[in-house]
């Protein structure tokens, strides 16, 4: 009672004189009914102790043990993480494997959304990291042989072509300059003029068309029909023409007759032999050199054949065996295509037969279009564009596939037909090549020895025809054969003219037409006159010598031989030199180019390739993992607000994940932030286990607080996770702030407040000695005194309010064993105190 009252007015002194009334009112019969038996028991013992009357107290030993300063809060129990878990991509949920409650790890799924054409595309990208990778490799492996021996092929060639229009071929040259000086000697056997024989023949020939004439002209003046000796005489003479005609032609021939152009002739004879004698010794002294020079042109372009006929065998097997890259490149792309055409095929299935039709409040249709279980629903214009949309996807998806298999049925084949007819025609026409300039080459081996025989029976043929046309020059010049050929040609045109004119009168007898026989003669007539007035012109021209045409007409002729003997000794003009040296220089970059096929841009961009078909990928399974959902880290699920069928976005949450592990957030107040820090070890105890204690930790307090409360937060985990505690729990949170083992305890009741001071009074042998304390940490029971008194002394506890210092007192205590007990006693609660508690 008596400590009841002292915390009563310990709070609300002003309410002290009043609750002091009342108490004694109750405690002076209970104390009259207490102290009877001590004071009969004093009476018969001889009175009180010290010999004289005081007032009656209870003490107790001040005790010596531990003590602590507990700060009681509270707070509510919460998740240590607590997250709303949404997609990172927007997309249905096909599939959602955890409920409310459910214990997930880290990375476990949570949500699967739809893929859609996401698998392919990752398919397509990895096809682009192969295509990248082999040509990267193809850059690193550098030039091929087949390429560069192609090159230097179609440099030898145009090298070769460069020479022969620089210098030209010796065979030509000794043709052009054999017909400079035939043209040559025709000039000057034309400015010589013509000689005696020549003028004496074509007289010869006028007189002898002058008798032809004459004769045509009696026969048809003396034309008067036929009969039958006409007939008989007619063909007579017709017989006796044809074998004068023969006699004529055969002595003609057995002359070989000569005339202007005769001299002519025989005089170019003798100057083209002269030119062939020359010529002729010329290849012979160079026969060695030309036959090397020969024997290597071919060889080089045998050796430029067979660089292009290998060339071509290694663009065809390239074809027909491409790189095992290529057709995994090709496959792949097959794959991916097939991939998004199923895709699309699902995609448009699943907006044609939905699984959940949308229904109005009739009943009806609405026109929406449920896609999937979870009853989500596009209304009819967002579904018609869904499925027009699928349907372009399915058209692309098929034109992707026909061409991705189209392409893998090429790479099989050898590349397109077009292409392969090309490649074999390439093979074909370099084999052909090569075949003819082999046979070159062995013809110009196999002819080696002969040649110089050859050149010396050329040289002797020359010399032995030079001879032969020199005297038959020599004969026509001094008219040996002049006046024969002359007599023999006119005897022949005069056979000629007879017969033709015997033919046509024994014609016309034969037909019996004097009309035709007229005809005929009067065609004799007038062939004989034309072939007179063309005799008499060429007499005319050689009695009046060359005219100006004709000299013109042989000097444009020299004219024209010198330039063919130019241009075979270079075929090449400037334009021409300068185009083909124009080509060697083209070829010989493409030989360097061909040798160096990749530069270290090249390389680089063939490495920036594979890098950016890399990132392609890493981007497609990016994309794909983004439809599937996962847990951040371990915990429960919360609560969930979307379900399989619904459509997520980055922006909607599919549920609430937290963490299996809690903690507690108390506010403390400024004043004791100096005692509950970081680090410092707590309890905490919920309503739902009142006996159960929680050891925990304070993990941190709030750097900056409330301006206006004055109070930070601390938070608090338990130090080993207890499943008990849950989120949403009200949580009681004991802080020890301060603690002594060895302090000077007291009962509470035992410290007298004296204005400011606080004093305890002591037995000091039956008076009551006042003592002023410094107090220190206290709890429910005691508390710890600092200065004042000594461990073992007697302090008041009952009766202590109404003593003065000095004043007698009598101490009755119940049970005075309990004395020593309560000396004894230690821990929390002073021994006097405790031994009254035991002594009951």
């Amino acid at each position: 009672m008596l400590s009841l009252l002292r915390r009563l007015t310990a709070n609300k002194p002003i309410v002290f004189s009043i609750a002091v009334v009342l108490v004694l009112g109750a405690v002076v019969p209970i104390a009259s009914t207490f102290l009877q038996p001590t004071k009969l028991a004093e009476a018969q013992q001889g009175g009180p102790p010290g010999g004289g009357a005081g007032l009656v107290v209870r003490t107790v030993p001040a005790g010596v043990g531990p003590i602590s300063s507990v700060l009681g809060y509270a707070g509510a129990v919460q998740s240590t993480q607590q997250v709303n878990v949404i997609a990172r991509t927007s997309g249905i949920i096909q599939d959602v494997p955890v409920d409310v409650g459910s214990a997930v790890h880290r990375g476990d799924t949570l949500a699967v959304l739809d893929q859609g054409a996401l698998p392919a595309q990752l398919l397509q990208a990895q096809a682009g990291v192969l295509s990248a990778r082999a040509k990267l490799a193809q850059v690193e492996a550098g030039a091929k042989p087949e390429d560069v021996a192609a090159a230097e092929a179609q440099l030898q060639q145009a090298q070769i072509k460069l020479v022969s229009l620089q210098q030209g071929r010796p065979e030509d040259v000794r043709s052009a300059l054999a017909a400079l000086d035939s043209a040559n000697a025709k000039l000057s056997a034309l400015m010589k003029g013509a000689t005696d024989d020549q003028r004496q023949a074509a007289q010869s020939a006028v007189d002898s068309d002058s008798a032809s004439v004459d004769a045509a002209q009696a026969g048809l003046d003396n034309f008067t029909g036929s009969s039958a000796s006409d007939l008989q005489a007619a063909q007579s003479a017709v017989d006796s023409d044809k074998a004068a005609l023969s006699a004529a032609q055969a002595g003609l021939d057995n002359l070989r007759g000569s005339n202007a152009s005769d001299l002519q002739a025989a005089q170019s004879a003798v100057d083209t032999d002269n030119a062939q004698i020359a010529a002729a010794q010329a290849a012979l002294q160079n026969l060695s050199g030309t036959t090397a020079a020969d024997r290597q042109s071919l060889q080089s372009n045998v050796n430029a054949d067979q660089a292009l006929v290998n060339a071509a065998q290694a663009a065809i097997d390239q074809a027909n065996g491409p790189p095992d890259a290529q057709i995994q490149a090709a496959r792949a792309l097959v794959v991916a295509a097939q991939a998004a055409l199923d895709s699309a095929h699902s995609t448009k299935t699943a907006l044609d037969n939905p699984t959940k039709p949308a229904t109005n409040a009739q009943g009806g249709g609405t026109g929406a279009c449920a896609v999937n279980a979870g009853g989500s629903t596009l209304n009819n214009a967002q579904c018609n564009a869904a499925k027009d949309a699928a349907d372009s996807a399915i058209a692309s998806a098929n034109q992707q596939l026909t061409s991705a298999q189209a392409q893998l049925t090429q790479l099989r084949n050898g590349g397109p037909p077009a292409t392969q007819a090309q490649l074999l025609g390439n093979l074909v026409s370099a084999q052909e090549k090569i075949k003819t300039d082999q046979a070159r080459l062995a013809a110009e081996k196999g002819t080696i020895n002969s040649q110089q025989t050859s050149a010396q029976t050329t040289l002797t043929t020359a010399q032995e025809k030079l001879k032969a046309d020199q005297a038959k020059l020599d004969s026509l010049t001094n008219g040996t054969f002049q006046s024969q050929q002359a007599a023999a040609q006119s005897t022949l045109i005069s056979a000629q003219q007879r017969l033709k004119a015997d033919q046509a009168k024994l014609d016309a007898v034969v037909n019996g037409t004097q009309a035709a026989q007229l005809a005929q003669l009067q065609s004799t007539l007038e062939a004989a006159q034309q072939k007179l007035v063309s005799d008499q012109a060429k007499l005319d021209v050689l009695n009046s010598g060359p005219t100006d045409d004709d000299v013109r007409q042989a000097r444009a002729t020299i004219a024209q031989a010198q330039q063919a003997l130019t241009k075979a000794r270079q075929p090449g003009g400037d334009a021409d030199l300068a185009q083909q040296q124009a080509a060697v220089d083209q070829a010989v970059a493409n030989v360097q180019s061909k040798q160096d096929a990749y530069t270290d841009a090249d390389l680089q961009a063939a490495v920036a390739g594979v890098a950016q078909a890399e990132a392609a990928v890493a981007l497609a399974q990016a994309n794909l993992d983004q439809t599937t959902v996962i847990a951040p880290f371990d915990g429960v699920i919360a609560s969930k607000a979307l379900t399989a069928g619904a459509f997520a976005t980055p922006s909607t949450p599919i549920m609430t994940l937290a963490s299996a592990g809690v903690e507690v957030h108390v506010t403390v107040e400024e004043a004791r932030l100096a005692q509950v820090r970081s680090g410092l070890d707590v309890t905490l105890s919920v309503p739902a286990y009142p006996d159960q204690t929680y050891p925990a930790k304070v993990v941190n307090v709030a750097p900056a607080g409330d301006a206006r409360a004055h109070t930070f937060d601390a938070k608090i985990v338990p130090t080993s996770q207890d499943q008990r505690l849950l989120p949403g729990m009200f949580a009681q949170v004991q802080v020890v702030a301060a603690q002594k083992p060895d302090a000077i305890l007291v009962p509470r009741e035992a410290v007298v407040q004296q204005g400011t001071s606080s004093v305890v009074f002591v037995n000091d042998n039956g008076k009551a000695s006042q003592r002023q304390v410094q107090t220190g940490m206290s709890d429910a029971t005691s508390i710890e005194v600092v200065s004042g008194i000594a461990p073992g002394e007697q302090v008041v506890v009952v009766g202590q309010n109404g003593l003065r210092n000095g004043a007698p007192i009598q101490v009755v205590n119940q049970n005075p064993a309990g004395q020593g007990q309560g000396g004894q006693g230690g821990g929390r609660q002073p021994g006097g105190q405790g031994g009254q508690g035991q002594g009951g």
